[in-house]
Parts: structure tokens; C-alpha cells; sequence
């Protein structure tokens, strides 16, 4: 009896041990979000030496895909690791799900910071949350939040800073959250040593008004954005939601991709009073030109819209195709 407690009590030492260490070696991690930077648009070329910067020091995902390349529905798809059709945030208004009632209490409550702060990490804060955030209250999860109030600004904006909203004028917005997120990484390495953080920095740059911080106006004023085919490209066989080019707040669209053998295709719905249909062959026309949705069979459409009525409501791991929501 004597050995078996001794045992226990030995047996209970070296897990306590293993698990100290386990939490000593949790990673601190530094998540940069930035907006509106097109890949195919070559968006990430002027910041070459931010890339030579993570490349040397953080994690590149050179196969990586986003399933939602629309703002909201995306950073709700970062914060949760869910589809559009899980967290229900379908596009940037609050009858979208940005920020709405079954955000705020189904799944912000269980998302990523919360998940972190459980287990034991630091959780930091500072930038662009989600559109239709207004600063009401701090969301669950952040020990310390500096969130903007609605969409991307430069000056003359109000951050929810922790307990109370602040506003600034004159401040440049991207050097406030350096500033802050450097002080909240100084902070916790020097006085909370064996706490791992997890620290998002959210600039709405590059996104619109595109306003430049003064030292760089005109850095880049003899530089030529690059032309793709698609580049002011006619929109004769396009919904004008896409033509336009501008935020349609409230109007959605669903698209499938299909993969199989000598086939790349995408098929696209309107959620709207036209019912209008775009589909492209992408091996053929990657920048999408022409739209050949109303050349395919109409029993090729018809599978493709109950593929997207299915997929709209699937929950799971149960993912045959990838899905879109565009707005």
C-alpha cells in the first residue's frame, strides 16, 4: 500500500512536471490581418520587405485558400474556423449576420480568442473587428481589445478601447495598433513570462480610402497598378453586383466550385429578384471573361443549384465541393 501511494504521488509529480512544461512551451502568436490585398493583383508587392520579415521569422502557407472572399463573412470564418453557411454571416450588414443577435450569442462565445483564453493565453486586440461592430461591448475572449468601430478609416475614427470608446483625429490609425500591439507584447514577455499570447493586428489597410501615413504620400506615385484581361473588361453577360465593383451591402450570392478531371469550373447563383446565373470554365478563362452559364445544359444547372441548396445547409466535415458567399 505504501509503494502504490508513493507510486501515485511520484506519478503524480512528473505529470504536474509535464504539464508545466507543457505550458511553458505553448507558442505566442502574432496574427497580422490585413484587407483587400489581391493576389492576383500582385497586392502584396509593395510590402517586400514584411514578407522577407515573416518569411524568416513566422509560418508561410504557400497552399492556402480562403473559402469567403468577402470582408465580414471571412474574419467570422478566421475567428471560428467555420464556412459561411455554419457562422451565418453571409455578407457585411447586420440582417447579413455581421455582428448580428445569433453572432454575438451562438458563436463569438465559443470562437478562437475564447477558446485561447481557456487555455491559458494572453489574448490582445487592435484594429478592424468586424463591419458592423460598434463598439457596443468588448467581445468574449480579448484580455485587452482596441476594436474600430465599423469599416476601415484612417482618421476620424472611435476605437472600443477595453472598458470605454475612444475617438481620434489626428492620430494615424495603422501607428496606433503598432504602438499598441508592441506595448502589449513588451508588457506581457517582461511581466507574465510563462503566458503564451495571442495577438491579432487587424489595419484596415490596404483597403479604401487608401490613405497613406505622411511619410509615405506619393511612394509609390510613379507605379502602374497592374491591367489583367479583366481590367475594365465589359460586363454585358455579368450580374450588375459584380460589374459595379462597389460594396453592395446587402446583396448575396452562392458559387460552387467543381474540380474533377479536365474540369475546373465555377457556377455562381443570385440571390436576388433576376435569378440570374454566371458560371466559367477556369482552365479556359481564368479571369473569368466569359460567361458561359446559360450555354450549359439545364440539366448541368440543375445540379449545380441543388448542390448549392445543399451545401448552404450542410454542417459538418461532409465537404465535396468548396462554396462561396459573395457580396
Amino acid at each position: 500500500m505504501g509503494n502504490t501511494i508513493r507510486f501515485l504521488v511520484i506519478l503524480s509529480l512528473i505529470w504536474s512536471v509535464v504539464s508545466y512544461k507543457q505550458q511553458l512551451t505553448l507558442p505566442n502568436i502574432l496574427l497580422v490581418l490585413s484587407d483587400d490585398q489581391d493576389t492576383e493583383l500582385h497586392g502584396l508587392h509593395p510590402l517586400q520587405q514584411t514578407i522577407q520579415l515573416f518569411s524568416k521569422y513566422g509560418t508561410q502557407f504557400a497552399n492556402a485558400f480562403t473559402s469567403t472572399p468577402i470582408c465580414c463573412p471571412s474574419r467570422a470564418s478566421i475567428l471560428t474556423g467555420q464556412y459561411a453557411h455554419n457562422h451565418r454571416t453571409f455578407n457585411n450588414s447586420l440582417d447579413g449576420g455581421c455582428n448580428g443577435l445569433l453572432w454575438r450569442k451562438e458563436f463569438e462565445p465559443r470562437a478562437l480568442p475564447a477558446l485561447l483564453q481557456k487555455h491559458g493565453y494572453k489574448t490582445f486586440f487592435a484594429g478592424k473587428y468586424l463591419n458592423q461592430f460598434k463598439g457596443a461591448e468588448v467581445p468574449p475572449g480579448w484580455h485587452e481589445f482596441h476594436g474600430l468601430h465599423g469599416n476601415s478609416r484612417y482618421y476620424n475614427y472611435t476605437l472600443r478601447e477595453n472598458t470605454q470608446n475612444v475617438s481620434y483625429t489626428d492620430t494615424y490609425l495603422t501607428d496606433l495598433l503598432s504602438d499598441r500591439a508592441a506595448a502589449f507584447i513588451r508588457s506581457t514577455i517582461s511581466k507574465e513570462r510563462q503566458k503564451p499570447f495571442f495577438a491579432m493586428i487587424s489595419p484596415p489597410a490596404a483597403h479604401e480610402p487608401f490613405t497613406p501615413a505622411p511619410r509615405h504620400a506619393g511612394a509609390f506615385a510613379d507605379v502602374l497598378a497592374l491591367r489583367t484581361p479583366s481590367f475594365n473588361a465589359p460586363f454585358r453577360d455579368k450580374h450588375w453586383l459584380v460589374g459595379s465593383g462597389q460594396n453592395s451591402w446587402n446583396n448575396t450570392y452562392a458559387c460552387v466550385r467543381d474540380f474533377r478531371y479536365n474540369l475546373n469550373r465555377i457556377y455562381c447563383e443570385f440571390q436576388d429578384s433576376e435569378n440570374f446565373v454566371e458560371a466559367y470554365d477556369l482552365a479556359r478563362d481564368p479571369y473569368q471573361l466569359h460567361n458561359i452559364g446559360y450555354d450549359m445544359l439545364p440539366i448541368e444547372r440543375a445540379l449545380y443549384s441543388i448542390l448549392l441548396k445543399n451545401l448552404t445547409k450542410c454542417v459538418g466535415k461532409a465537404m465535396l465541393f468548396v462554396i462561396f458567399y459573395l457580396t
